[in-house]
């Protein structure tokens, strides 16, 4: 075979693994590592933009594919797509079903505690307003450990403390919860416990992530006579759950504080 039959041959089998050849897409495998990438959208709410520019990529990567034959990797973009599809639908489903669950939860607890504030429950109302690890033991005489104290002295005088001043001075069980329901809009609750608590809408939700804890605000009224006329208060109650394993009812509720809107 001459020198020349053998340049044409080399030249020939060359241009039939150039026609041959395949690169792989680049926009294909951007797509695929956005579609893996999307599932942080089931993290948080601020994420859900990946999976919208995952679907967006993978269009992009499967066109250029379908016209130009020299390019591979449409599979890849199909998958990305596929997930990014099924994040973007399934994600805010799971939060918004979450967040009504807590929503739920949250406002069977504070009907629940504001009824034992109106039965002059106080000691079990306090006690579920403190965090779980600082409750008294089951079994525990609540009684006893919330028993009245003598009244303080206010240094170099006669007159007693008042409740603020000995929550300062002492750390005592009765202090603590006398003034927790001396301060409003609660008092009002404790004082007048004939009146009706009504539920008026859900604000919010915060988690925080590190402590596994969500809180939830809901907005109540409380109505009710004060002096021949009808009075109604507005209480913010913020709850709590700590989140120590399993399914939402198995987390520890709270309810963290009551204040006025605002």
């Amino acid at each position: 075979m001459s020198v020349v039959e053998n340049q044409v041959t080399v030249k020939g089998i060359e241009d039939r693994f150039e026609e041959d050849y395949q690169a792989i897409s680049a926009f294909c495998i951007v797509s695929l590592i956005l579609g893996l990438l999307s599932f942080s959208g089931f993290v948080s709410p601020l994420l859900w933009s990946l999976p919208m520019i995952g679907i967006v990529v993978s269009i992009i990567a499967i066109l250029r594919v379908r016209r130009d034959h020299r390019l591979m990797g449409a599979t890849a973009a199909y998958i990305g797509m596929t997930v990014s599809c099924f994040v973007l639908a399934s994600a805010p489903v799971r939060h918004f079903s979450r967040q009504q669950a807590l929503y739920s939860q949250a406002r069977g607890h504070a009907v629940d505690w504001f009824e034992m504030v109106q039965q002059q429950e106080f000691i079990e109302a306090f006690e579920f307003q403190l965090y779980y690890h600082e409750r008294q033991p089951q079994g525990s005489n609540l009684e006893n450990y919330y028993a009245e104290t003598p009244a303080m002295k206010m240094p170099g005088s006669d007159k007693d403390m008042d409740l603020e001043t000995r929550m300062m001075a002492t750390p005592d069980p009765y202090v603590r919860m006398k003034s927790f329901f001396a301060r409003p809009p609660l008092k009002y609750v404790a004082e007048h416990p004939n009146g009706e608590i009504q539920f008026v809408r859900n604000l919010r939700i915060e988690r925080k992530t590190g402590l596994r804890r969500d809180k939830i605000l809901q907005l109540y009224h409380y109505s009710f006579e004060e002096n021949g006329a009808r009075r109604t208060v507005a209480i913010e109650v913020k709850l709590e759950r700590d989140f120590y394993g399993g399914e939402i009812s198995e987390s520890h509720w709270r309810v963290a504080e009551c204040a006025p809107p605002g």
